[in-house]
């Protein structure tokens, strides 16, 4: 509890320049006993042995949005071991400079003004007198201690416990000083400084009552604490029973119930590389004839005495079940070792998530049919699989010899593209068309098209030309055009004015060709078509009727327009089912 702080002053303030007080009063020996022996001892005793800052009290409260901090009573300890009591009854000092404003000490403490201060500010306190001019007509001087209360700014302010820090407060930017949030900072608490403690508890008798020593609490070199116990118990309580327990003389560690470590504990060892480290010599030992385990060397080993209830469990950090591992059936095989399955719990409701058979991977069921057999959810719009790759590849199909990397299939729609696709060969399909949103009604209409086929490998190119004077003009083509099209067609169409005599004057040569027979200033669209000859296209002739061979013959793409089974699909034959 805060009290105030009194003592005789020995100056007269009354004249100036203030002095000591004069005549037969009997107050030097006072003064040397006070000034001298006391206050120094006083304050050495609260600096060295209790260090500075907070001793109680001295809450700092705003509400947001309002004006003003309420301090409440309370004591700190500056750096000089110096008491700084803020106590009902007594005053205070808010500021530092001549005209600070003194105020008393009400049952809930000061207010602390925040008009015309912005931004952050440290609330501090600080040591102050200030004498009591009330008594000097009765001849009583007294000076009364009278902390001071400032609001600091942060980046000037040296945190060396001549202030001691209360508060960290930010204030708007306004005339009223409207605190907005108030938070601890840099206050600190006292502290108490000793290198032993010893604990006693009542002694056993009926023929007096008396404290024998029980434990010890000591500090070691390094920072190291030591505790000095015959047993260490640790609970709710003596009508509890303990939590844990460690007895000295045999070494062992008891936990009744649930344990949580938050440093790292070490099994088998003592230099923990994680939270939870297990070394042992690992490997399943010994097996009886019917694949019973009978000992082993694992580091971590789980059972569950149930077939198919949870071996391994997790927990999220609110305490609610995440993850399991399971051991699964053995499929009506006896000698089997069961199927590992692994679960989770995101919804409350638990999911497995993956399963393991015979080094098969199943997501999403049990019975893998492939090295990697993935089952999506039966929802609507659920992903079975989804690869995301910041750089570098997403996915990489490959397969030798005479298979297929990849199928995809679906209905109506197999794969969907975002981006640009690429494909290095040949590219074969029943239709292509463009889908493009409608550009008279984009929100709610689609515009689908059709692209050209033709029974060559053919290149279509276009343009406009002007016509000379003479009613002729040249068409320059790209270097590369005759380099990759042969057996060229042509096409000329007059705009605005009609070109009887208009025709091709020269073919294609040294990649132009030339047009003459119109009107002069004409303008012609032109039209060429190509067949290609590069390299690639005459390595890969388009074939355009074969023959269904093998397996294939009596089998159909797309067997239902045709009136066929859909057995006779040839994607059966491909063993896509």
């Amino acid at each position: 509890m805060a009290e105030r702080l009194i003592r005789t002053s020995y100056v007269d303030p009354t004249v100036t320049p203030p002095e000591p007080r004069q005549g037969d009063t009997g107050l030097h020996e006072s003064r040397q006993d006070q000034e001298g022996y006391h206050d120094p001892l006083h304050r050495m005793h609260g600096a060295d042995l209790h260090g500075w800052g907070v001793a109680s009290g001295l809450t700092v409260a705003g509400v947001s949005g309002d004006s003003g901090l309420l301090v409440s009573p309370g004591v700190a300890l500056d750096r000089r071991g110096r008491l700084l009591p803020l106590a009902p009854g007594g005053r205070a000092r808010l500021g530092h400079d001549a005209q600070a404003l003194v105020v008393s000490v009400g049952a809930t403490g000061v207010t602390l003004p925040t008009a015309g201060v912005t931004g952050l500010r440290l609330v501090t306190i600080s040591w102050g007198e200030a004498f009591d001019f009330t008594g000097v007509a009765a001849g009583v001087f007294n000076t009364e201690t009278t902390p001071v209360l400032r609001l600091r700014e942060t980046a000037a302010f040296a945190d060396d416990g001549e202030e001691v820090v209360l508060a960290l407060v930010e204030i708007d930017n306004d005339d009223a000083g409207s605190v907005l949030t108030v938070m601890a900072g840099r206050r600190r608490t006292t502290r108490i400084s000793l290198d032993r403690l010893l604990f006693q508890h009542p002694g056993a008798g009926t023929e007096k009552a008396f404290h024998e020593p029980g434990a010890e609490l000591r500090a070691g070199p390094g920072g190291v604490l030591d505790v000095i116990a015959p047993l260490l118990r640790v609970g709710r309580g003596p009508e509890t029973p303990p939590v844990l327990m460690v007895d000295p003389v045999s070494g062992r560690l008891g936990v009744t119930g649930a344990a949580s470590f938050v440093a790292p504990v070490a099994f088998g060892h003592s230099d923990p590389l994680g939270v939870v480290h297990a070394v042992g010599a690992g490997g399943f030992e010994t097996e009886d004839a019917g694949g019973v385990l009978k000992s082993s060397a694992t580091p971590l080993l789980g059972r569950a005495l149930t077939d198919g209830q949870t071996t391994i469990g997790a927990v999220n950090s609110n305490g609610r079940p995440a993850f399991a591992l399971s051991i699964d059936h053995d499929q009506g095989t006896p000698t089997a070792r069961g199927i590992p399955a692994f679960w989770d719990k995101f919804d409350g409701v638990w999911h497995l998530a993956f399963s393991i058979k015979n080094g098969d991977l199943a997501v999403g069921h049990r019975a893998p049919r492939a090295r990697l057999h993935v089952v999506g959810a039966p929802r609507e719009g659920d992903m079975a699989v989804r690869v995301e790759s910041p750089a570098g590849i997403g996915i990489w199909s490959s397969c030798q010899s005479s298979g297929i990397a990849l199928i995809a299939e679906s209905r109506p729609t197999a794969a969907v593209f975002h981006g640009d696709v690429f494909v290095n060969g040949k590219l074969s399909k029943s239709l292509l068309n463009f889908r493009i949103d409608h550009p008279l009604d984009p929100a709610a209409r689609y515009l689908n098209h059709s692209a050209v086929e033709s029974d060559e490998i053919k290149n279509v190119y276009d343009g406009e030309v002007i016509l000379g004077d003479e009613g002729t003009a040249e068409i320059v083509l790209p270097d590369w055009f005759e380099a990759l099209n042969e057996r060229f067609r042509y096409q000329l169409t007059p705009i605005g004015r009609p070109c009887p005599n208009l025709h091709v004057a020269r073919e294609i040569s040294a990649n132009t060709f030339a047009v003459a027979g119109g009107e002069p200033g004409a303008k012609v669209c032109w039209q060429v078509t190509g067949v290609r000859h590069d390299p690639y296209a005459r390595a890969n002739p388009l074939v355009v009727e074969s023959d269904k061979e093998g397996a294939e013959h009596g089998r159909y793409l797309h067997p239902e327009p045709h009136g066929a089974a859909p057995d006779l699909d040839m994607r059966l034959h491909r063993g896509v089912s």
